[in-house]
């Protein structure tokens, strides 16, 4: 399955660091009634902490309760719970990709380091409760970490001011290298040229 980045806020904003020493740490045998009560909390505790899960395997609970139903049981899991298994990892997990080019792309071949952060939810019929989870990071998390993360990055550009900017400079002719430094004094993080190429096509769509 496809690692696939759980949702966060529509705007990623920056994390405080004065307050990543209370930042809620989830712990093992904790329980949430719903996906959304466990993922708001899981989100908390990775904004205020510089980084950002995915999600490496998941099992639905609408395909289980199908299952319960074809089998003839009445006592099907909450629905509100989404998953009735799921993984998340650090998104720096996973082994380092390697660069086969005989260039060097900066942010875009380097997040895999093989992060052992993760947390394992398992569900019962009422809850999502938490069986594993791993908090130690092998790399640094702090706000340049997180200001250059896909996500991040994706979200900073989408911001009017930031889309705006970049549809004037491009339709000036401006370099793209120019462009990216624009963004990135506006706070976009680093911008990858693939994120311009995106842009690129979103304006070209309008």
């Amino acid at each position: 399955m496809e690692d696939q980045e759980i949702d966060v806020e529509e705007n990623v904003q920056e994390p405080d660091v004065e307050e990543n020493t209370s930042a809620p740490l989830p712990i093992v045998g904790q329980s949430f009634d719903s996906w959304t009560d466990a993922e708001r909390c899981l989100n908390s505790y990775a904004k205020k902490n510089c980084f950002q899960w995915t999600t490496d395997t998941s099992t639905s609970i609408k395909n289980e309760n199908k299952k319960l139903t074809g089998r003839g049981e009445t006592v099907l899991y909450n629905e509100a719970l989404v998953h009735k298994n799921i993984v998340l990892t650090c998104v720096s997990g996973g082994k380092k990709r390697i660069n086969q080019g005989t260039g060097q792309r900066n942010f875009q071949a380097t997040w895999k380091v093989d992060c052992p952060v993760m947390v394992h939810l398992i569900a019962n019929k009422t809850a999502l409760v938490v069986k594993k989870i791993i908090t130690q990071h092998n790399h640094t998390c702090d706000q340049a970490y997180f200001k250059a993360l896909p996500k991040t990055r994706r979200s900073n550009l989408n911001d009017d001011k930031a889309t705006s900017t970049a549809k004037l400079l491009f339709k000036g002719g401006v370099k793209p290298s120019v462009v990216r430094s624009v963004l990135r004094d506006m706070g976009c993080g680093e911008v990858t040229q693939r994120d311009l190429a995106n842009l690129r096509a979103k304006f070209e769509k309008i």
